[in-house]
């Protein structure tokens, strides 16, 4: 197998996984860090080591090496901020979850991985790009409007057609 097709599996693969676990990663880092850019900035490290190490993760237990790597790099995070976890106080008034609590996350976990394979690949690149810039990154659509050099009307509409589409496309059960 050439280099460039070894690359294009191993990336096609780096990506399935990445949008199977994006959500879950998120939720474990958010359980330990408050700050929302803090959380980012530690999920970036934990795919940039994942991908260092994407032989190891392709061939054995992934979730596993996931979630270490996302418990090495919260630990390194208060570290080098010499901060104090914020649940640390509170860490003992939770109980494990009991199987039904984890069912219902995991069911709500396999919703969002669904959604975010929508917005991928069924909504158009534009109303994509706005939805992701409003809903997932937080920008206002005034803001949207001026960095795409588009009317705030057309940011409106874009954002109505993606959320009415998720929501046709993706009943509540």
């Amino acid at each position: 197998m050439t280099f460039f097709k070894k690359h294009i599996i191993e990336k096609s693969s780096f990506e399935g996984l990445y949008y199977h676990y994006n959500h879950q990663i998120f939720t474990c880092i958010s359980r330990s860090i408050e700050n929302r850019d803090d959380v980012m900035d530690v999920m970036q490290e934990v795919y940039i080591h994942l991908w260092e190490y994407r032989e190891k993760l392709l061939a054995e237990n992934a979730e596993s090496i996931i979630f270490n790597t996302c418990k090495q790099k919260i630990s390194k995070f208060y570290r080098t901020t010499n901060r104090q976890p914020f649940f640390e106080e509170m860490a003992s008034d939770y109980a494990d979850p009991s199987p039904e609590e984890l069912k219902s996350v995991n069911k709500k976990e396999q919703h969002l991985y669904e959604l975010e394979k929508s917005v991928k690949l069924i909504i158009p690149p534009l109303r994509r790009k706005i939805f992701t810039m409003n809903k997932l990154e937080g920008i206002i659509q005034e803001e949207i409007a001026v960095r795409l050099n588009i009317p705030k009307s057309t940011v409106k509409h874009h954002l109505s057609e993606a959320m009415l589409f998720l929501k046709n496309h993706h009943k509540n059960p």
